[in-house]
């Protein structure tokens, strides 16, 4: 979650103090040494937050130039939460001129100044924390919001000053406040996918092309150039889909979303055009039939339209993990993404692997059992001519098959990742029943992560394996 704390440190309240009693839930590690002053380094706040957790930010503004300097290099849509402090006259430079269209702006009702424009911007006020120590300032601001008829904070908090500010209601209420938004799933969704394009934006200008391997999923290949402009206007175009404001209908707008993030993998996408030397790195096609299953059964309405901030952030990780060539390990955005999930534990899942109880072949053969019913006397040369799991529940939904799809596409990845063995022989049928012998052999480098997360336990694809494991077999 990306905070954006507006507070000049008047009064009695020490920096150190108001960060402990206002963030140690938040981000239990975040603390000041003595040589961190934020009065002066206002900056110094987000390094050490960033340092001390995986993926919450906070950008200290301590007064009117600040909050521009912030507006000049940064947006609004890349915020969260805002606290807001009202008085904003301690530390100022006031020789130091206002912009010409502030004029009657006020350092003393500074927050109710910086309010007005946060929600002529249409910042949800919802999002919007009022954080006082003048109980008179906060009567104030309400009465001012009431002249003018504009929307009041819902929430606000007076900094009372005692000897342990971390036990004194305000700060309870402010912290309390912080981690009920911090579980909200959309703002975890919406946090999530900002961060991912940025940072994969980042990367690709960076280091170029060398970022960007959905090429190798094309068969008519555009040039690097080509390719990097389309992918930089994508991840844009993803990066501000959703807004600060949790939409009426979220279903809706995940479908919408999902539609534009599998819209790359028309006709021209597939893991069937992977070079070979990519197509024995099972997880990186395992992806690619993912995010073609995705676009193909949208565009036919094969999926349900109840979406979960869970499944909307499983496929924005798949298809960021098979278009662009990403660290080994887990990224900041992925881990505010797992956040929204119900992992089993680590110990769980190496026994799970380790004793072979994932049910492959219960899922596979339930598909493929009722893909021979769908077929009746048929020829079975169709059922044999699609032996993976992808290719048969593919098979199965164009012959209208009734299966969870929505469910299908976690399966995938389970499905596709092992080497898998088929004995077809002898078959023996019986009022259209079949019984097959489906071995799974795991290798290595397709055991789910569990061999290099032994080694590192930063590895993505262990952690992501086991984030979405109940999903993909509820």
């Amino acid at each position: 979650m990306n905070v954006l704390w507006v507070e000049d440190f008047g009064g009695s309240l020490k920096p150190e103090k108001a960060v402990r009693s206002i963030f140690k839930n938040l981000i239990s590690q975040l603390s000041l040494g003595r040589t961190h002053n934020l009065k002066k380094e206002p900056s110094k706040l987000n390094n050490l937050a960033s340092d001390a957790h995986d993926f919450h930010e906070i950008t200290l503004c301590r007064h009117y130039f600040d909050f521009k300097d912030f507006l000049n290099d940064n947006s609004l849509q890349n915020i969260d939460v805002i606290l807001l402090d009202l008085n904003l006259s301690e530390g100022v430079d006031l020789e130091k001129n206002l912009d010409e269209s502030d004029t009657n702006y006020d350092h003393k009702r500074g927050g109710l100044w910086i309010y007005n424009y946060l929600i002529l911007q249409g910042f949800p006020k919802d999002n919007i924390c009022i954080l006082t120590g003048e109980k008179n300032t906060l009567d104030n601001f309400r009465e001012q919001c009431n002249a003018i008829l504009m929307p009041e904070s819902p929430v606000s908090f007076e900094k009372i000053s005692t000897e342990d500010e971390e036990s004194a209601e305000g700060f309870k209420g402010l912290r309390n406040w912080l981690s009920s938004k911090e579980k909200t799933p959309y703002l975890q969704l919406r946090r999530g996918i900002i961060s991912g394009c940025q940072f994969i934006r980042k990367c690709i200008n960076t280091s170029s092309i060398a970022s960007i391997q959905f090429k190798n999923f094309l068969d008519k290949k555009p040039t690097d150039n080509e390719l990097k402009v389309s992918l930089l206007d994508y991840l844009e175009t993803l990066e501000k889909f959703f807004p600060a404001t949790e939409p009426v209908s979220k279903t809706r707008t995940y479908k919408l979303f999902l539609r534009t993030l599998a819209h790359e993998w028309e006709t021209n996408a597939n893991s069937n055009y992977l070079p070979l030397s990519d197509r024995q790195n099972t997880c990186l096609s395992s992806f690619g039939w993912i995010m073609k299953n995705l676009r193909n059964w949208m565009a036919h309405n094969v999926l349900t339209d109840n979406f979960t901030e869970q499944d909307v952030a499983f496929l924005f990780i798949t298809a960021m993990r098979c278009m662009f060539k990403l660290p080994d390990d887990v990224q900041r955005y992925e881990w505010a993404l797992f956040s929204l999930f119900d992992p089993i534990e680590k110990d769980e899942m190496e026994r799970l692997l380790s004793a072979r109880e994932i049910p492959l072949a219960a899922t596979y053969s339930e598909v493929q059992k009722n893909l021979l019913d769908k077929l009746k006397s048929r020829s079975l040369k169709e059922l044999k001519e699609h032996s993976s799991f992808n290719e048969l529940l593919n098979t199965f939904q164009q012959n209208k098959g009734s299966y969870n799809y929505n469910v299908g596409l976690y399966q995938i990845y389970w499905l596709t990742l092992p080497k898998m063995e088929t004995n077809f022989g002898p078959i023996s049928i019986t009022n259209h029943t079949a019984s097959f012998n489906t071995t799974y052999e795991f290798k290595e480098t397709n055991s789910y992560g569990i061999d290099d997360w032994k080694m590192n336990e930063k590895r993505f694809l262990f952690h992501f394996s086991r984030h979405i494991y109940k999903n993909s077999f509820p």
